[in-house]
């Protein structure tokens, strides 16, 4: 019982804080009490986007961001995907647009 008591005491004194990683509360509500979905965007720049794989096809293309699986539509963060091609997506924020490439583009001057 003593344990318990100290331990206790222990966790109270402890400065909690909620490490959000650009990810949503998991104690925040999804749905209003009105049952409406409640639309949650967190914030997140785009250094921190990473496109990690492409699944592709011409009807439903999807992209692997993050370890999240989106679509073309989806917004990551302050993001919307806008389009998704064999080789890049198409993000747009606000009138700004940008390209995640999933191959980084080496070019090296060999002396040719």
């Amino acid at each position: 019982m003593k344990i318990l008591f100290y331990l206790l005491i222990f966790l109270f004194f402890q400065n909690f804080t909620y490490a959000d990683n650009s990810e949503r509360d998991p104690f925040l509500p999804l749905v209003s009490p009105e049952g409406k979905l409640i639309n949650i965007s967190y914030k997140i720049s785009f250094s921190e986007i990473k496109l990690e794989a492409i699944i592709y096809s011409k009807d439903k293309p999807l992209a692997i961001i993050n370890g999240n699986l989106y679509k073309e539509g989806e917004k990551i963060g302050e993001y919307k995907i806008v389009k998704i091609n064999e080789d890049k997506v198409v993000l747009k924020k606000g009138k700004e647009e940008f390209n995640l490439m999933l191959y980084e583009e080496k070019f090296q001057n060999q002396g040719r």
